[in-house]
């Protein structure tokens, strides 16, 4: 399996965590916008091929995100 990601071009408050390696989410100095999970086997009939979540933020005057999706907040 692969996953690709789609960055914003906004700071990404957990990039400072980056030491942790999960890849995507701390490695990038900006947000996911866009992931992209792709299965190379047949797994299950049942389970897509392509996996897409797409993320959509509201931004602190700053740059930093204050929520994703209308429903995580992030209080700094």
């Amino acid at each position: 399996s692969t996953t690709e990601y789609e960055y914003d071009d906004q700071t990404n408050p957990f990039y400072y965590f980056k030491d942790t390696h999960i890849p995507g989410r701390n490695t990038n100095p900006n947000n996911i916008v866009k992931e992209t999970y792709t299965l190379h086997i047949e797994v299950d009939p049942s389970i897509k091929k392509v996996q897409t979540t797409e993320y959509k933020y509201q931004y602190h005057p700053l740059g930093y995100p204050v929520k994703v999706n209308k429903t995580i907040e992030y209080i700094y």
